[in-house]
């Protein structure tokens, strides 16, 4: 189902993030379609409009390039947040920007692998660097309509 008019009358035009509870009852795999639309919808629009994703309200590195950039997606147990980040950034400042967004720094940080199926655990800087290289294999592999977050899985 496509939309061509906002269903929202413009409620949500200024909004800048927002959170979803889904009720117990609801099947998984309604959850995981609407995960999905979101990050198709927000990553899409983000790279046509050729518009980088800050969360900080500044540009962090003074790159405009989409393909500079790591789009991730900070899944804590009751929550997913979307942040950007430049291609080169190291984990320390994935953590620097985790904790003036959030407040907090992480004990424990996993990624989703697409091609194991499975989360691997950040525990160094080389580890970031096999989730960011796993990011970047996934995202070269996808046509230009298609965006893929890298899946952070962050533990307080």
């Amino acid at each position: 189902m496509t939309m061509d008019i906002d269903p929202t009358n413009g409620v949500l035009s200024n909004a800048v993030g927002f959170c979803l509870y889904p009720k117990p009852w609801e099947h998984p795999n309604t959850l995981m379609v609407v995960e999905a639309g979101i990050n198709r919808l927000c990553f899409a629009d983000v790279k046509k409009e050729n518009k980088l994703l800050i969360v900080n309200k500044k540009e962090q590195d003074g790159s405009n390039s989409f393909n500079d950039k790591i789009f991730i997606q900070c899944i804590f147990a009751t929550q997913i947040h979307d942040l950007t980040l430049s291609i080169d950034s190291t984990l320390f400042d994935f953590l620097i920007l985790v904790n003036q967004q959030f407040g907090f720094s992480p004990e424990w940080i996993e990624y989703f692998d697409k091609k194991s199926n499975e989360k691997i655990s950040i525990t160094d800087e080389e580890d970031w660097k096999i989730a960011k290289y796993s990011y970047i294999k996934t995202k070269k592999g996808l046509d230009d309509e298609t965006s893929e977050a890298l899946k952070i899985f962050l533990t307080q």
